[in-house]
C-alpha cells in the first residue's frame, strides 16, 4: 500500500480518461454481487451521455500522474460512480474527492448530496461520517429475473462443493412454477463430500424441501429465511424434523458476494 501522505492532485475530465475509469471500477467491485463489468463504451453511455453530467462534474484524483481514484456527479446531487484504488491509501483519496464533491454541489446549487457506495467499506463509511453524512435506506429498486433457475443452482452448490459435508444427504427441491403451479423437481444427492445435481424427482430422497420459485430465489439472495419461510407457509419440509438439514441446504444456497449497485447503473 502506498503511503497516507502521498501527494494527490484533483483534476476534472479529459476525453481519454475513459479506459482508466473501466479499470479502477473493475477492479475495484468485481467481487460484488450485480456487479457489471465496465468498458469505456459502457461507462460514456452511462456516465457521461447522462442528462445532468458536465465534464466539470467529472473529479479525477491523480498521484505522480495516475489515477487512484474519480468521482461522476450529476448537477442534482446525485454522485453516480465513486471509486478509489485499494493499493494507495485510501482515506486521502476519499477525503480529497468528498471535499471536491461537496464543492461542486453546492456551486450547482444542488441542495443534497446522495452518494450510493458498499455499506462494507470502512474508509469511505468513515469519511462520511465524519463530515456528517446521514445514512439512509436507497431509494432504488432493483428488480431480477432469473433466466435458467436450475444453472444458477448448479453453480452455486458446485462453488461450495467442500461444505457439502454438512449436508450428506439425498435432497428433493419440489419447486412449484408460478405460471403453471406445476412441480420442478431437481435432486441434489450430497453423500460422501460429492454432489450429484439431477433434474428429476428421487425416489426415497431423505428430505424433501418446497417452495415456488420466487421464494427460493428469494433465499438464493439472502431476502427470504427458512423461518420466515415456514411461518408463512411459503416452505415445506418433509419429514419437518430433518429442518436442521434444510437450513443448512438454503444457507449453501444463500449468495455470500454482498450487492453493490451504484447510481450510474440505474435509469
Amino acid at each position: 500500500m502506498y503511503p497516507e501522505e502521498a501527494t494527490y492532485q484533483i483534476r476534472t475530465y479529459k476525453d481519454g480518461d475513459e479506459e482508466d475509469f473501466a479499470r479502477l471500477f473493475n477492479n475495484a467491485y468485481e467481487n460484488y454481487a450485480g456487479f457489471v463489468p465496465r468498458t469505456s463504451e459502457f461507462w460514456t453511455w452511462c456516465c457521461k451521455r447522462r442528462p445532468g453530467v458536465r465534464k466539470e462534474g467529472i473529479f479525477i484524483v491523480e498521484v505522480n500522474k495516475i489515477m487512484v481514484g474519480y468521482a461522476v456527479v450529476s448537477e442534482n446531487g446525485e454522485v453516480l460512480e465513486f471509486c478509489y484504488d485499494s493499493k494507495y491509501a485510501g482515506n486521502g483519496i476519499v477525503s480529497a474527492l468528498l471535499s471536491t464533491v461537496e464543492n461542486y454541489i453546492k456551486s450547482v446549487g444542488a441542495s443534497s448530496i446522495t452518494l450510493q457506495v458498499p455499506n462494507d467499506d470502512p474508509i469511505i463509511r468513515n469519511a462520511c461520517l465524519k463530515l456528517g453524512y446521514a445514512e439512509s435506506s436507497p431509494s432504488y429498486a432493483l428488480q431480477l429475473s432469473i433466466i435458467d433457475f436450475q444453472k444458477l443452482l448448479r453453480e452455486i452448490l458446485h462453488s461450495k462443493i467442500e461444505k457439502m459435508e454438512t449436508l450428506n444427504s439425498k435432497v428433493l427441491l419440489k419447486v412449484k412454477q408460478s405460471s403453471t403451479m406445476d412441480f420442478e423437481y431437481i435432486t441434489l444427492d450430497t453423500h460422501h463430500n460429492n454432489l450429484i445435481f439431477e433434474t428429476r424427482m428421487s425416489e426415497n430422497p431423505d428430505i424433501i424441501i418446497e417452495a415456488d420459485k420466487q421464494t427460493f430465489a428469494q433465499c438464493i439472495f439472502g431476502n427470504m429465511t427458512l423461518l420466515k419461510g415456514i411461518l408463512t407457509s411459503r416452505i415445506k419440509i418433509h419429514p419437518f424434523w430433518k429442518i436442521l438439514k434444510a437450513q443448512n441446504l438454503l444457507s449453501l444456497l444463500k449468495l455470500d458476494s454482498q450487492w453493490y449497485i451504484p447510481i450510474a447503473d440505474y435509469g
